[in-house]
């Protein structure tokens, strides 16, 4: 009876740690997917601003325009650049098409240009996981400069030399 409780224990306990691995590698997969659309994206405001001399301008500027605008520009928060420079826009991968209500836009990609400058980035929590968390980006070299982990607004975000206020 002793050794069936043993073995029931030691079982729950490699379930326990699969599942806290499991987690864990689907936060690291998210954190992954947002640097690499952070990086398409400004490879293709890059090759926009290559053929046309200025990047483009974000249709709520001097606002950030989100990847879940309510406006409804969900799809072309960065106006012009897909299909023809990035096939299509990136969304965070645990965004929905519209920011939640009460207009929490954690996890949402944004975009702001003057078309001269610009800043890309994403609201990130801080404190929420390892991987998700605006710290995480910090030591990436990502924290948003006018958003800083310390904010109320935390942010990781690449842009243009002065674009960084944005």
């Amino acid at each position: 009876m002793i050794e069936l409780l043993v073995v029931i224990a030691i079982m729950g306990l490699l379930f326990t740690l699969i599942l806290v691995f499991l987690r864990d590698a689907r936060i690291r997969s998210r954190s992954a997917r947002r640097i690499e659309d952070l990086k398409s994206l400004q490879n293709a405001i890059e090759l926009y601003n290559s053929s046309y001399h200025a990047y483009p301008i974000n249709v709520d500027w001097p606002n950030r325009t989100w990847d879940c605008f309510n406006g409804g520009d969900y799809e072309n928060y960065a106006p012009g650049v897909a299909p023809s420079f990035i096939r299509q826009l990136p969304h965070d991968p645990m965004s929905k098409s519209t920011c939640p209500a009460g207009g929490d836009r954690a996890y949402n990609y944004f975009y702001i240009s003057n078309g001269q400058e610009y800043k890309i980035g994403i609201q990130v929590p801080n404190g929420a996981g390892l991987f998700e968390n605006c710290d995480h980006g910090r030591s990436l070299g990502l924290e948003d400069p006018a958003f800083l982990c310390s904010s109320n607004d935390p942010a990781w975000a690449i842009y243009s030399g002065g674009g960084a206020s944005f």
